[in-house]
């Protein structure tokens, strides 16, 4: 790791601070995240990685992921706020 210079160190350091900020919702309790799925692409994804590391990557592996897994439920909230209560 000498030969890495500090910026570069202090760029990877920024995005993986970057990346751990969006995936934090995701990882909330009651967030409603789908785990076995999400384990399920991921092994999906390494298996491919490794049995086939002539092929290049397996980013359409990723993008399926991103497209098949379902979005969070909304959250329940009141129809009204509690000032703009009807008589």
């Amino acid at each position: 790791m000498a030969g890495i210079p500090l910026a570069a160190r202090g760029y990877i350091a920024g995005a993986a601070a970057c990346a751990a900020a969006c995936a934090a919702p995701a990882c909330a309790p009651g967030s409603g995240t789908p785990w076995g799925a999400v384990a399920l692409l991921a092994a999906l994804y390494a298996l491919c990685e490794r049995a086939a590391p002539w092929a290049g990557t397996f980013f359409p592996v990723l993008l399926a992921a991103a497209l098949l897994l379902p979005p969070p439920p909304p959250r329940r909230s009141p129809p009204y706020p509690e000032r703009w209560s009807r008589p």
